[in-house]
């Protein structure tokens, strides 16, 4: 697998039968491209991901009456929830918690640069909001 970020592909080498039986192949892999509007590879900061993918851009599209979805696909263990959301996950035997739990989000120690699209989705979102907002408060 090979993602080529500034022409947004994913270059995909698809064994032939020969790789799969184990034996010296006669024929290189079949190359599969898959061309994406942006393709974004594992070096990316979170905030290159809410810039890149047009967050705020839909974000205020929703403030004039439009719908907007993000949506995220992916391979088990991908990072789509460090995508979406970015937070520390606390080992629930070291926290202060009597009775062990699953591990729990660290929501508010979480290194800022960390947090993914979901919580700076919502924080532009009110930041949006303030601005509109009048003198009372009203939008």
């Amino acid at each position: 697998l090979l993602a080529d970020s500034a022409a947004g592909e994913i270059h995909l080498d698809q064994p032939n039968a020969d790789h799969a039986k184990g034996s010296k192949p006669e024929k290189p892999p079949k190359r599969r491209t898959f061309r994406f509007d942006t393709v974004l590879d594992h070096a990316v900061s979170q905030q290159e991901v809410f810039k890149r993918a047009g967050i705020s851009s839909m974000v205020d599209a929703t403030l004039e009456g439009f719908d907007a979805t993000v949506f995220a696909y992916g391979q088990t263990g991908s990072g789509k929830t460090f995508t979406m959301e970015g937070y520390q996950y606390e080992d629930a035997l070291k926290s202060e918690r009597l009775i062990p739990t699953e591990p729990a989000p660290n929501v508010r120690g979480t290194d800022k640069e960390r947090l993914g699209l979901v919580p700076r989705t919502a924080h532009y979102l009110f930041d949006r909001m303030n601005e509109r907002a009048g003198p009372e408060g009203e939008l």
